[in-house]
């Protein structure tokens, strides 16, 4: 309350493994520990921190509105516009009734330059603040003939590509350890060798 926001997000990042610890990293508060921690990462200026803390949270709780909107807010200001588009059409598909949800996917429709989608997505909203409601379009299985959704799978290999560094705690939990990498460069190597050695065989000059 005083304003000193890196001291607090200090305090609550060791709030946080203490109470993670005690409770387990996947209980129901979880998510809004995590979701704090960010604002008051945001409020100190350490967009790292508050980037991962609100995507770890979001990761614990996919419809948590509001703190999807604080992380696409933040992802604008730092030019992360795919990004962000991802997370506000995972709330969208996750709370089609919310209107926060629709407005949100309307606003990074339109930065990202989808001006179509994104004028179906503010008529959704106006319909919800109005007390209609939204058709949830249905989800194919399979594309049909085998065509992909290129927009969808981009979006994905963005997400992945700009996932957060993994923090202590998640380490073990969530992304399975990193441990393991050395041994498959060892692997590799390994098989490097072998292939050298199974090459084809050489010709016998003739006598």
């Amino acid at each position: 309350m005083a304003g000193n926001y890196a001291d607090a997000a200090k305090y609550m990042n060791e709030s946080y493994e203490m109470y993670s610890d005690f409770h387990g990293s996947h209980d129901v508060l979880d998510s809004l520990y995590l979701y704090d921690l960010g604002q008051a990462a945001e409020a100190a200026g350490d967009i790292n921190l508050a980037k991962n803390s609100y995507q770890r949270s979001l990761r614990r709780r996919p419809d948590f509105a509001d703190c999807c909107i604080r992380l696409s807010g933040l992802l604008i200001k730092n030019g992360e516009t795919a990004l962000a588009l991802v997370y506000a059409r995972r709330l969208a598909d996750k709370n089609p009734q919310d209107p926060r949800a629709q407005l949100l996917l309307a606003t990074m429709l339109e930065k990202a330059g989808f001006e179509q989608e994104g004028k179906t997505a503010r008529e959704n909203f106006n319909l919800l603040m109005k007390g209609g409601s939204v058709n949830r379009p249905q989800k194919q299985s399979e594309p049909p003939d085998g065509d992909h959704e290129p927009a969808k799978d981009a979006e994905e290999s963005l997400e992945k590509k700009q996932s957060e560094p993994v923090e202590k705690d998640e380490s073990a939990t969530e992304s399975g350890g990193l441990k393991g990498n050395g041994s498959a460069d060892k692997e590799n190597g390994s098989s490097n060798k072998e292939n050298g050695s199974s090459g084809a065989p050489v010709k016998k000059p003739d006598s």
